[in-house]
């Protein structure tokens, strides 16, 4: 037995050097693909003309694995009689015509053989014959070598199993510079005869020569994607690679403990299962606290594989890739030439090959034209950043924030902020890491509140490392509750003694302590009244402590002294916006952009305000202007996409939105919106995705119990009433909040309980609903509406009364509870019921049609029958969508005419309902519908029942009908002789006369 050992584990760019063994040990997530690819080859025939595979994914995602685990299976004994897979050597680079592809081919035949200890002599003459071929021309090669390698397979009875990797190697070096492709194209009509070879092929993309239209390998293919990893697949890698090394147990206890840092880790690999195995080892070894030690050993773990891949490239793509990585976020195709100073046809075939090599990915451009691009793996670009930039370069942190934000994730990473703010700063590296974290956005507001207080008062006291990481300690000064002081303050004093009452009562104000700043500020005003900056701080102090009049005043004086600032009109905006005085907090907004046109918290705030005001269309233009000026706002996204909500311009809502989750992916409240609009867009399963996303955010409970709430409505309409119970329950467990509508979760379930048929367990849910909540008609009406499938007619009839009498014009619940008086043939109160429900909508078809029967037929009052089917349109009823409307009209002329004994044209319009049936292709469906069994009843209370079975022989219904024509055949029978009845049923087919009699129970329910 072959000895397990870790550096097999690590032939991450040759797999096809591991054992069969190790083979099966590490493949464990891509099983759903293998296991496809695997039951498909297993359907060919001997002799079918077969289905070729190509598995397309990036570098690192596993194709060459998926294609080693094919060899090793097809190995096994019990295929070895079917099938002999060929593999081949990862980058086919000698390829330049099918001669040289088919000697390759019986290359890998050899090694196949080799592997299963097939006889010497029967190697040596595969060598012998490629040594033999390598001597003729091109085409005879081609011909003769394909000829050996089918005729070898037959005679062994194997059909070959093509496994190329990098198949675009292959299609790029046959027919080098010939358009017409002639040689792809004699490839192709080989793999398509019966009996051919199968080839799985591998590429990081579709070229050209399979994905467009009149090219040699169009449609040619079935493709499987290989998408990144989950999470689940993720941690499954994490724990097999454990189990594969031997690791030890904390291993183990460390992979499932450490679920933040697994998702971290997931986002930061890219769900590359290749980056995965490279990152184990440190992984495994666990983290210190220290962040520069983690960041520089994992960027020394990767930089041998990324220089070398790197400094393959040709100088002009190093170039590109340099200002793609740089950048981080995905970058326009205008800027990148600016970048580079290339001009966009020298970027575009670059830009191609990079992004067919698998180093760069595309993505629509915001507002500017054509793609943008950005690094395929993220890591690369974290390492790349960290590696490339100067201390003072603000990529340096804004690379930083990002690594943070990926490695560590949101629980880790508060976690680590505690950490740090018990903890003096007295390096560069540490106040790197603390402005780093102040730019993160997983980070909670009063973390970073707190971090960025204690930076500032470090460049306070050191202004030597303020002024090395460019931040004088002016930009760091608080303003109110917002991250948005973009402008200029009168920092000069006149003397020592102003600046350090100032400096004193900065540092309290940093560190909360509000009230003893406030008095600082006072000593301040008391030595200077015309210093602005006194008053200003002061009224922000005030702010913080919700003092909103008295900081409203603060701010007037500073106005007074110095009203060309505009901040200061500003913050006076925000405190109106508090007290909710919105169009004078419009005044402040437009004397700051009066100001100063670019100041953007202005825009944003005025937009705010004006939303307020209900002024959507007008907010959306301010909000446009705060995105201009600040694309990366995301509170600007939302709110614009909030005010498109308000306007119900759904999709251009979900689109804003969206962006804002772009950018802070981290904020359950926007993806909770953005499900709603997908709601009400009816794209459920977006729906259902955003509220999953939530849930797993798991921010707080209070989150949770919207999401579950939510999803559970989105599983209803999607009638996927097990989940939504499940999300129910959940919702229902969840009691650790202030904000809950747990009535409305016990409806729900209730709702799905009712539709899984559990009329029971519905009810028990709707009488805690109504427990909770006894004024809310729907859940009355659900509660009617289970009582009456238990038959709890008289208890159904009390809860509709409920209902109605909550909603006097709760028009269903009329109808309905018609339906249950005349299921007790109580048809006076039917007839009372129906009366509501036309009432309240008199171009409702369905109660003139219960009418009608009720009058006619029950109660014997044809006048108001008549009166009723008059005032009914036949073209309206034609035009109706719900065809059902036209059947039933005809059926009710039909009985009209039996009762005024108008046999002929009671024949047309039978005839006329079953064409309507026989259109909508639901003729069959009469069998089980209540108000064909009530028709029909009538039918035979008129002694018409042997007409309608004349007619339905006539047009071939007997057949096409049968039970529906024995239970008729045998109601007529039953009135000579009822056990005659009895008998002609017992000869008819069992599955026919059990059905019959199903119908017979329901006409006899309504006869007189």
């Amino acid at each position: 037995m072959e000895t397990t050992n870790s550096s097999q584990t690590r032939l991450l760019y040759n797999p096809q050097l591991q054992s069969a063994e190790m083979t099966e040990k590490l493949f464990v997530v891509r099983q759903e693909q293998f296991a496809l690819l695997l039951n498909n080859i297993l359907k060919e025939k001997d002799n079918s003309i077969p289905q070729h595979y190509l598995i397309i994914g990036q570098r690192g995602m596993g194709k060459t694995t998926i294609l080693k685990r094919m060899e090793v299976e097809l190995h096994k004994e019990q295929y070895r009689k079917q099938f002999i897979p060929l593999l081949y050597r990862e980058e086919q680079y000698n390829v330049k015509d099918l001669a040289e592809f088919w000697l390759n081919t019986l290359d890998a035949l050899a090694d196949s053989l080799q592997s299963e200890d097939y006889p010497a002599e029967l190697l040596a003459n595969i060598d012998k014959m490629i040594q033999e071929l390598s001597r003729k021309t091109p085409d005879i090669v081609s011909k003769e070598a394909y000829k050996f390698l089918m005729d070898t397979c037959h005679d062994l009875h194997r059909r070959p199993v093509l496994l190329i990797d990098n198949i675009d190697i292959v299609f790029s070096g046959l027919d080098s510079g010939d358009k017409n492709k002639k040689e792809q194209w004699a490839l192709r009509k080989l793999l398509s005869e019966n009996g051919a070879p199968i080839i799985i092929g591998g590429g990081i993309t579709t070229t050209d020569d399979v994905a467009k239209y009149n090219k040699p390998f169009y449609d040619f293919f079935k493709i499987q994607y290989l998408k990144k990893l989950n999470y689940e697949e993720f941690v499954k890698l994490l724990n097999n690679l454990a189990t594969v090394t031997n690791s030890d147990a904390s291993i183990f206890t460390t992979i499932q403990q450490n679920t933040s840092r697994q998702k971290a880790l997931l986002e930061l690999t890219g769900g590359s299962p290749r980056v995965t195995v490279m990152l184990f080892d440190q992984i495994s070894k666990g983290f210190s606290t220290d962040i520069n030690d983690d960041l520089n050993i994992l960027a020394d773990a990767v930089t041998p594989l990324y220089k070398a891949k790197f400094e393959e490239l040709p100088q002009q793509l190093r170039t590109i890739l340099d200002a793609i990585a740089l950048n981080w976020d995905a970058i326009s195709l205008r800027k990148l030439a600016i970048a580079t100073r290339l001009k966009n046809n020298q970027l575009s075939p670059q830009l191609k090959r990079l992004v067919d090599d698998g180093w760069i990915e595309t993505t629509p451009a915001y507002k500017d034209k054509g793609n943008a691009y950005f690094i395929s793996e993220r890591f690369f670009n974290i390492y790349y950043l960290i590696r490339n930039s100067s201390r003072r370069h603000k990529d340096k942190i804004y690379c930083l924030s990002k690594f943070l934000e990926c490695f560590y994730g949101k629980d880790e990473l508060e976690q680590i902020s505690g950490t740090l703010l018990k903890q003096d700063i007295c390096s560069s590296d540490q106040m790197l890491v603390y402005v780093a974290l102040m730019n993160t956005k997983v980070v909670k507001k009063q973390l970073r509140d707190k971090i960025a207080e204690k930076a500032f008062n470090t460049f306070m006291e050191n202004e030597k490392l303020g002024k090395e990481f460019d931040f004088p300690y002016e930009k760091f000064a608080p303003v109110a509750n917002e991250d948005k002081n973009s402008g200029e303050f009168n920092f000069s004093f006149n003397n020592k003694k102003e600046e350090n009452t100032f400096k004193q009562g900065i540092k309290l104000h940093g560190e909360k302590k509000y009230e003893k700043s406030i008095k600082k500020f006072d000593e301040g005003i008391a030595l200077n009244k015309q210093q602005e900056v006194f008053w200003t701080y002061k009224g922000m102090a005030l702010l913080n402590l919700g003092h909103y009049e008295e900081a409203l005043t603060c701010f007037d004086e500073a106005i007074k002294l110095k009203p060309e600032i505009e901040p200061l009109w500003w913050l006076k905006g925000n405190i109106l916006i508090e007290l909710e005085h919105y169009t004078d907090a419009l005044i402040c907004f437009d004397k700051v952009l009066k100001l100063n046109p670019d100041f953007e918290p202005a825009w944003f705030f005025k937009g705010k305000a004006l939303k307020e005001l209900e002024r959507n269309e007008e907010a959306i233009i301010c909000f446009e202007e705060s995105i201009r000026l600040n694309p990366e706002n995301e509170y600007a996204w939302y709110e614009k996409g909030d005010s498109y909500k308000e306007l119900q311009q759904n999709e251009l809502a979900v689109a804003d939105i969206s962006k804002a989750i772009e950018i802070n992916s981290n904020n359950a409240q926007w993806y909770c919106e953005r499900g709603c609009l997908y709601v009400n867009l009816q794209n459920h399963e977006l729906a259902i995705a955003d509220f999953t996303k939530v849930i797993e955010l798991n921010i707080n409970d209070q989150w949770n119990y919207f999401a579950y709430s939510l999803r559970e409505s989105a599983y209803c309409i999607q009638n996927k009433f097990e989940l939504a119970i499940d999300d129910c329950n959940k919702a229902i467990d969840i009691t650790s909040i202030k904000y809950s509508r747990k009535e409305m979760n016990y409806y729900l379930r209730g709702c799905a309980k009712n539709e899984l048929s559990d009329y029971s367990g519905a009810l028990e849910d709707f009488d805690k609903s109504i427990d909770l909540d006894p004024n809310d008609k729907n859940v009355w009406f659900w509660k009617a509406e289970c009582l009456f499938e238990l038959k709890r007619y008289t208890e159904a009839i009390n809860a509709y009364d409920k209902a109605t009498e909550l909603d006097s014009n709760y028009q269903v619940a009329w109808s309905n509870e018609g339906y249950t008086y005349m299921e007790m043939k109580d048809y006076d109160k039917a007839v009372f019921a129906y009366e509501k429900s036309r009432a309240i909508n008199p171009q409702d078809l369905m109660p003139k049609f219960y009418l009608m029967f009720l009058y006619r037929d029950k109660l014997k009052e044809k006048k108001k029958a008549i009166e009723i089917f008059e005032s009914i349109k036949e073209e309206d009823v034609n035009q109706n969508e719900e065809k059902k409307f036209a059947c039933r009209y005809y059926l009710h002329k039909t009985l009209f005419e039996l009762y005024e004994q108008n046999k002929g044209i009671a024949k047309e319009n039978l005839l006329r309902a079953f064409e309507v049936l026989e259109g909508e292709q639901k003729l069959s469906f009469i069998v089980n519908e209540e108000w064909w069994s009530r028709i029909s009843s009538v039918v035979i209370d008129l002694d018409y029942g042997s007409w309608l079975l004349e007619i339905m022989k006539e047009k071939g219904y007997d057949v096409v009908l049968s039970p529906y024509y024995t239970a008729i055949q045998a109601l007529e029978i039953e009135k000579q002789n009822k056990e005659d009845a009895e008998i002609y049923l017992n000869n008819r087919a069992v599955e026919i006369s059990e059905t019959a009699r199903e119908i017979i129970e329901k006409i006899r329910k309504y006869m007189d």
